[in-house]
C-alpha cells in the first residue's frame, strides 16, 4: 500500500530524522571510545595511537599511583615542603622549602606564600601534622600528591624522615 500524497512529506521528515540520530549514536560512540581506550587500555593506547603522536609524552598514560616514591619523585617537575602555621581559625600551609624545580615548570608559588590547595579551617579534635611534602606535576605544575609531615617524619613512607626525603630529591635531579 502506498502511503497517501499528505502522509509522504512526513514519512521522508522522520526517515531524514531517523538517520541524523543514528549518525549523533555513532559520533557518541566513537567520542566515548576515544575517551575510554586511553583510560582503559593504557598500553593498547601507548603502543598502537600515542605512538604515531610525538607530542603525546609518555608519562601521561601510566598510572600514577602503581608508582614507587622515587619514581614519584624523578616524575614530579616541583617538589615542596610545607609548614603549617596558626593564623586567625586557619591553618595556612606555608612554602617553606623548594626541593625540586625542573627547568621550564612553572606554578605560581614561592618560598614564604601561602600555598591555598593544602590550608584548611581545622576540624575539631583532627591532627593535620605540622606540615606537607608537595608532588607537582607537569609545565604547568599541577599538585599530583601531598604527604603529611609529622615530627620531621614523612607518616605514609613509612615515617621516612626528611633528611632521607631529601637524598631522594637531590638523586632525581
Amino acid at each position: 500500500m502506498e502511503p497517501t500524497p499528505q502522509i509522504e512529506p512526513m514519512v521522508k521528515g522522520i526517515r531524514g530524522l531517523t538517520i541524523a540520530i543514528w549518525s549523533l549514536v555513532a559520533i557518541n560512540v566513537f567520542q566515548v571510545a576515544a575517551w575510554v581506550v586511553p583510560m582503559f587500555a593504557p598500553h593498547f593506547y601507548m603502543q598502537f595511537i600515542a605512538s604515531s603522536a610525538p607530542e603525546a609524552p609518555k608519562e601521561l598514560f601510566e598510572s600514577w599511583e602503581g608508582l614507587s616514591f622515587e619514581d614519584k619523585v624523578k616524575r614530579s617537575s616541583i617538589v615542596l615542603i610545607t609548614e603549617y602555621k596558626q593564623d586567625g581559625g586557619k591553618l595556612r600551609a606555608i612554602i617553606k622549602e623548594e626541593l625540586k624545580h625542573k627547568s621550564g615548570a612553572t606554578y605560581h608559588y614561592g618560598v614564604g606564600d601561602e600555598y591555598l590547595p593544602l590550608s584548611v579551617v581545622p576540624k575539631e579534635n583532627t591532627t593535620y601534622g605540622d606540615g606537607s611534602l608537595v608532588l607537582l606535576q607537569g609545565t604547568q605544575a599541577v599538585n599530583s600528591e601531598s604527604y603529611t609531615i609529622v615530627n620531621g617524619s614523612v607518616t605514609a613512607l613509612g615515617d621516612m624522615p626528611l633528611s632521607k626525603v631529601r637524598q631522594i630529591v637531590a638523586q632525581s635531579k
